[in-house]
C-alpha cells in the first residue's frame, strides 16, 4: 500500500514539475500584439502602462498560429486580446505568419 501511494505522489510530482518546468517568461518586457485588429496589428513591448490594461493573462507553452513558441494571450480590459512573445523575433515571426495566413 505505501508503494502504491509512493508512485502516486511521485508521479504527481513528475506532472508539477513539468508544468512549472514549461519554460514560461515574465509579461512585463514580452513583445505581443493585439491579434483581433489584424490591419493595425503591429510588435510593440510590454511596459507597466501596457500591462495594466490586461484583464488576465494565460501562458501556452506553443501552438499560437501553429508556430513552437511559448506565449501569454492577456485579454485587454478594453476589449481585443493581445499575444505576447519571449521577444522582439518570435513577435515578428508569429505576425507575420498571422498575416501570411489571412484571408
Amino acid at each position: 500500500m505505501n508503494r502504491n501511494l509512493a508512485m502516486l505522489a511521485a508521479a504527481g510530482l513528475i506532472i508539477c514539475t513539468n508544468a512549472l518546468g514549461a519554460d514560461t517568461f515574465a509579461v512585463a518586457g514580452s513583445y505581443g500584439f493585439d491579434w483581433t485588429k489584424p490591419k493595425k496589428a503591429r510588435c510593440e513591448r510590454v511596459t507597466d502602462t501596457l500591462q495594466k490594461r490586461f484583464k488576465s493573462c494565460e501562458f501556452s507553452a506553443s501552438g499560437a498560429f501553429g508556430l513552437p513558441l511559448a506565449y501569454h494571450s492577456c485579454a485587454l480590459a478594453a476589449g481585443g486580446e493581445m499575444l505576447l512573445f519571449r521577444d522582439r523575433r518570435e513577435c515578428g515571426e508569429a505576425l507575420e505568419t498571422m498575416h501570411a495566413n489571412a484571408p
